[in-house]
């Protein structure tokens, strides 16, 4: 979870070998279905 949400950042995450992103402010809902579809994968 990062409060950056500019493109060169979410690649910069991506590029490290994380699984998603989401930026905050966030929808709890949402991350609650990342979470889920992480963890169900």
């Amino acid at each position: 979870m990062t409060a950056n949400v500019i493109k060169e950042e979410i690649d910069q995450c991506y590029a490290a070998g994380m699984n998603d992103y989401i930026s905050k402010p966030f929808d709890p809902d949402l991350l609650l279905s990342k979470i889920a579809a992480l963890v169900l994968k």
